[in-house]
């Protein structure tokens, strides 16, 4: 590995490195990324679920910047939806 690549490695790896500290790490990842075939009670139940568990997180703004930027398409991210994070970049 040349010293370029190394750097590039420790840069990558600190930008995530948040994710580390996210409470989201001590439940199942079925809570926020509830399955497609659910019912759309179900779905909210569990995005309300992962919402929940978001607001009280250490992270949560720097994981809600990284779902908006990157942008992520799916499941709860900074206690916002998919759904919710399309509105807001259209806004």
């Amino acid at each position: 590995m040349t010293t370029a690549e190394s750097q590039e490695a420790r840069h990558a790896s600190s930008e995530w490195s948040w994710q580390l500290r996210g409470h989201c790490l001590t439940v199942p990842s079925e809570i926020f990324f509830p399955e497609d075939h659910a019912s759309r009670r179900a779905r909210r139940e569990r995005e309300e679920q992962a919402k929940r568990i978001c607001r009280t997180c250490p992270v949560l703004s720097t994981c809600r910047e990284h779902a908006l930027s990157t942008p992520e398409r799916y499941g709860v991210w900074g206690a916002t939806t998919a759904r919710e994070r399309q509105h807001a970049a259209h806004s």
